[in-house]
């Protein structure tokens, strides 16, 4: 069992001496990803500590605020603090619902609703200029897209080219090439054909 599990090691020492050769990848020893994993805890640590202490600073501010007030005063911040909440969640539930209404209005007027975040506004009016200055612009922008591919000439089909013809490329042509050159360049075909 010890002789498959050297072969078994020296295998694969091989097969990374050969994979080191192929590829300029850069190995670690297990010691130095112990080392990396560490410092990415620590790092991860570190921030969450300082994140935590922000806040512990900040309620700890609020509660010495808190305890140089009467009890007016208190209620009074407290209701205040607790309007602050309200009037966010508030803001924050028109906005969705915006998003939402965007997001109907851009599907029924076939655009794509990928760009809702970029046309929703915190009032109606806004929203709703945001949609039709969107919507316009768009379609341009499509339409234009649309007028230079049909614009750039598609090659047709079985016609030969006629610019630029050599008499070698005459003399290689088939019988129906040459015919349907005599049909539509006469002049062409008179000067290639001698």
């Amino acid at each position: 069992m010890d002789e498959n599990k050297g072969s078994l090691e020296n295998n694969q020492l091989d097969n990374n001496t050969n994979q080191g050769e192929q590829s300029t990848e850069k190995t670690y020893t297990q010691a130095e990803v112990q080392a990396l994993l560490q410092q990415e805890a620590d790092r991860r640590v570190s921030s969450a500590l300082k994140k935590q202490q922000k806040e512990f600073e900040t309620k700890l501010a609020e509660a010495e605020k808190l305890k140089s007030m009467d009890e007016t005063q208190r209620k009074e911040y407290e209701y205040n603090q607790r309007l602050q909440q309200l009037e966010q969640k508030e803001h924050e539930f028109a906005v969705a619902q915006n998003k939402l209404e965007a997001t109907k209005i851009l599907a029924s007027r076939d655009l794509p609703i990928e760009f809702v975040d970029y046309i929703v506004a915190d009032d109606a009016e806004t929203m709703l200029e945001n949609i039709n200055t969107f919507d316009t612009l768009f379609k341009a922008s499509v339409a234009d897209a649309v007028s230079k591919r049909i614009a750039s000439p598609s090659p047709k089909q079985g016609q030969t080219q006629q610019k630029g013809m050599t008499k070698d490329d005459f003399r290689k042509l088939s019988i129906v090439e040459r015919t349907r050159l005599q049909q539509t360049n006469p002049t062409l075909y008179n000067s290639l054909k001698t």
